[in-house]
Formats: structure tokens, sequence, C-alpha cells
């Protein structure tokens, strides 16, 4: 996948502007403190697993934790009170599609492919990612992956990370898997491709 430099360019600007405007406006003790709030964690990124971090950094009471995530407002996405049938975009999968490409994606693409993206502009696929509370899977396909098994093993074998080996976590993935959905007489289905 290639980033256009522009892209690099415009998150740095975007988290430098961000600092600015929080130096300027965060709540500051009185003159005698001179300091910021104690104790304050920053987390950047605010998809899946950076809610999740920020809410077990929070657990902490005597911490305070600011979320920062890039992408526009989503205003325009919520929920409209005297209009409930309008749901947000982010929650109807058929709309995923048309989420690609708008303020919400990255619009990162693939590197050129042999065999796959034939109809494409330069054989590039897009690669939805999004910005916005929830990340990429604020673009909601309704996919479900386990993740590549060589993966989680190079992890434990090349960087020591205890308990996340491919079997360590597989049984978090099969409690995930066992889910029931309410009005449903059974687990997740599951298909294979």
């Amino acid at each position: 996948m290639s980033v256009h430099p522009s892209s690099v360019a415009a998150s740095v600007s975007c988290c430098l502007s961000v600092n600015a405007m929080l130096a300027a406006s965060w709540p500051h003790r009185d003159a005698a403190g001179c300091e910021m709030f104690p104790n304050c964690e920053t987390q950047f990124g605010g998809g899946s697993a950076g809610c999740l971090l920020a809410n077990r950094l929070s657990a902490d009471p005597s911490k305070r934790v600011l979320l920062v995530e890039a992408g526009p407002l989503q205003k325009r996405y919520e929920r409209v009170p005297e209009k409930p049938w309008l749901l947000i975009d982010t929650q109807i999968p058929l709309f995923a599609p048309l989420l690609i490409g708008s303020d919400m994606d990255w619009k990162y693409s693939t590197e050129r492919q042999q065999n796959a993206c034939l109809a494409m502009v330069g054989q590039k696929c897009p690669w939805a990612r999004a910005k916005g509370l929830g990340g990429s899977s604020s673009i909601n396909f309704m996919l479900y992956v386990r993740g590549n098994r060589r993966d989680y093993d190079i992890w434990r074998n090349e960087y020591g990370t205890e308990g996340w080996a491919y079997n360590d976590v597989l049984p978090h993935f099969k409690s995930i898997e066992r889910s029931m959905v309410p009005d449903h007489d059974g687990p997740l289905m599951n298909w294979s491709a």
C-alpha cells in the first residue's frame, strides 16, 4: 500500500494544529501550580483499539485521558430526532461503499496488482481506512477476520509478546464467534472464501 506524501503532510499538519489549539484553550491550574493536569494520558487514534485503550486508561480515576482522532465532525452522519428513519451512514452496512472516497476516508489505494483490481485505474484498488471515532470500523462492511496465524506467532517469537501467539488468542476469537445474537437460534455463521 502506498501513502501519498501529501496525506502524511496533512496528517502531521492536523496533529500540530490540534496540539496548538489544545495548548491555547486547555484549562490550566492556578499560576502557583504552573502545570497542566497531572497524570494526563494522550491517546492518538480513536479506532477500535484506540478507543479500547483510552477506556482502559480512564479506568484509573487518578488519570485523565485525551483521545485525539483525525477526521470530520460526524454531525452530518448523526441520527436526526425528527426523522428517526434516517440512520447514520456508518451504521448501515449497505452504505459502506458510499463512504469510500468520502471525507471520512483516508483515500488510500493498494499497490498495482497483477491478478486483481484489473478494472481499476492503474490496477490499484481503493483501500478503505476511515477517519473519525471508530476508525476503519466506521466504514462498516460487517466483515469479521481472525487475523493471520503467522502474524501472531511472529509477535511472540520475534518481539517476545507473551500471551499473543495465535494459540493464545484463538480461544478469545472462538468466544467472540460464539456470541449469541438476540432473536437468533445459534452462533455467528461462518463462511470461508
